[in-house]
């Protein structure tokens, strides 16, 4: 059954509800008008439900106060926050974060600004008299299309669940059970997660060859990171700098850490490659010999609405690097011995686009696109 259909049924289900009233659909040309103004673009089921069926109204009651499916947003503010980057990838729970106190309430506040930012989804139903339950749209990031929920006790992913599965489990009364087996079904995906202990094993070797490690941030520093640059960081190198490091160095080697980015812009910017067709548009190979070629003296010729910065943040090796916005500098190789001449990379995390979470090699001349799939596969080549 296609999507339009399923919606359909739906209408048919929810008029022959005793007590739902829904308010008049939008026309797809306002919603359109609405996505080109405000940069994002809805879920297909959503979108459907608000043309074909209607813009919120009443539906049976998931508790006794929470019973208004929500009219989408037309307040500038709630607009502009839906093209912002979703601040989650997973459940988050507070009492299960080892560095969460509940008793110290300005962190207690902090952490939960960095975490429901407001960024990045429709707010569909919500209860604020029990346990401020909320049923959230996600229309951005790699969760885009999928319902979430938000309570007194963190926010917790349905994985997989479109906006369609979410309004038929509720009105087949099966919600409730549905979202106890998903939190299950987290439970035991995190019993079986494979453990980092080698990359920490390889960290710990690492220290005792003279290379200086950090000691690991909080999770609190993390989301407030998020929060203050507008973006989702990778899960991978949230798990490396809350459990093993947030960065280090040693002579040739720095692992840069969150304290290391002040000042650094252009995080929640476009990554200059979103897909394959941005990809083939340079052709990369021409620029193997550094001796001949200088694949930035002809970055214009390629890409000519992005600019090489007149200046970068002192992050980046080479100013030209910092052409690259929408990615965060993750490691830096420096090794001068003179007379020899100087040679440096760097290594950046994608964090926007078709090749998010990657990780891009910068040498001297060229870039060297998906180098390693994840940060934590970086960090393995790296330390082993």
């Amino acid at each position: 059954m296609t999507q339009r259909m399923r919606v359909l049924a739906l209408k048919k289900k929810l008029e022959r509800k005793h007590g739902c009233k829904l308010n008049p659909p939008i026309s797809c040309e306002e919603l359109q008008a609405l996505e080109n103004t405000y940069h994002f673009t809805l879920p297909k089921d959503f979108r459907l439900f608000l043309t074909l069926v209607g813009n919120g109204g009443v539906l049976p009651p998931i508790t006794d106060d929470c019973d208004q499916l929500l009219p989408f947003p037309q307040e500038t503010d709630a607009l502009d926050r839906l093209g912002r980057p979703f601040a989650l990838q997973d459940t988050w729970m507070w009492e299960q974060d080892p560095d969460f106190d509940p008793f110290n309430a300005e962190e207690a506040d902090e952490r939960y600004i960095g975490a429901y930012n407001g960024n990045g989804f429709v707010t569909l139903m919500e209860d604020e008299c029990c346990g401020n339950e909320t049923w959230l749209l996600v229309v951005t990031g790699p969760c885009q299309g999928e319902v979430w929920t938000r309570s007194e006790m963190g926010i917790q992913r349905l994985k997989e669940c479109s906006f369609i599965d979410w309004l038929e489990l509720h009105l087949s009364k099966k919600l409730r059970k549905y979202v106890e087996s998903c939190m299950k079904e987290e439970i035991n995906s995190q019993e079986h997660l494979e453990p980092i202990y080698k990359l920490q094993k390889l960290a710990k070797r690492a220290a005792r060859y003279g290379f200086r490690w950090n000691p690991p941030t909080s999770m609190t520093a993390v989301r407030k990171f998020e929060y203050e640059h507008k973006i989702a960081l990778p899960k991978e190198y949230v798990q490396f700098i809350t459990q093993i490091a947030n960065g280090g160095a040693d002579d040739t080697c720095i692992i840069y850490g969150l304290h290391d980015f002040e000042g650094l812009t252009g995080l929640s910017d476009r990554f200059p490659f979103q897909n394959e067709n941005d990809l083939q548009r340079v052709p990369v190979d021409n620029y193997c010999d550094p001796w001949r070629h200088n694949l930035w003296n002809d970055w214009a010729k390629y890409l000519p609405d992005i600019k090489i910065p007149e200046q970068a943040h002192q992050i980046w090796y080479k100013r030209e690097y910092g052409v690259f916005r929408g990615a965060l500098p993750v490691i830096s190789f420096q090794n001068a011995s003179p007379p020899l001449l100087q040679s440096y990379s760097q290594s950046v995390m994608v964090l926007n686009g078709e090749y998010r979470g990657q990780i891009w090699g910068l040498e001297n001349h060229r870039y060297f696109p998906n180098m390693a799939r994840h940060y934590l596969a970086l960090m393995h080549f790296t330390l082993g």
